[in-house]
């Protein structure tokens, strides 16, 4: 089995130990996703990190900040992933199709996943792989 966090370059994994929060991202993506967005940002209220991935049309972005979060957006319907440790995550979806989950409380933080365009079966195989970052 290969080290998590692989998929991240050595310069993206250092400049995660540099946040003021810790990050829960997938120990591995499977076939098919790759890393489309890996940005951070400090302001005045706060820092927010942002990692994006996608596999065709499908995206998802996994979350992080220690500024003010707000509700998940309510909607259309619900969807329930499990994670060994964190247990239930909900999932809210939007009209238009973004989802959203439950904000998770992390070390100097919060995370969420969220996206667009993206099947339950990917959120039920990425959710289970959510570990704190390096």
């Amino acid at each position: 089995m290969s080290q998590p966090f692989q998929y991240l370059t050595s310069e993206q994994r250092e400049s995660l130990r540099g946040l003021p929060f810790s990050v829960l991202l997938p120990t591995e993506l499977p076939q098919g996703w790759q890393v489309e967005e890996f940005s951070s940002d400090t302001e005045e209220d706060g820092a927010s990190f942002t990692l994006g991935i996608g596999k065709g049309k499908a995206r998802l972005n996994f979350l992080a900040t220690n500024e003010g979060i707000g509700d998940p957006p309510g909607g259309m319907r619900r969807s329930r992933h499990q994670h060994p440790e964190l247990g239930e995550i909900k999932v809210e979806y939007e009209e238009d199709g973004d989802f959203l989950s439950d904000w998770i409380e992390v070390e100097g933080g919060w995370a969420a996943v969220g996206g667009s365009d993206t099947l339950d079966a990917d959120l039920d195989a990425l959710i289970p792989l959510l570990a704190t970052a390096p």
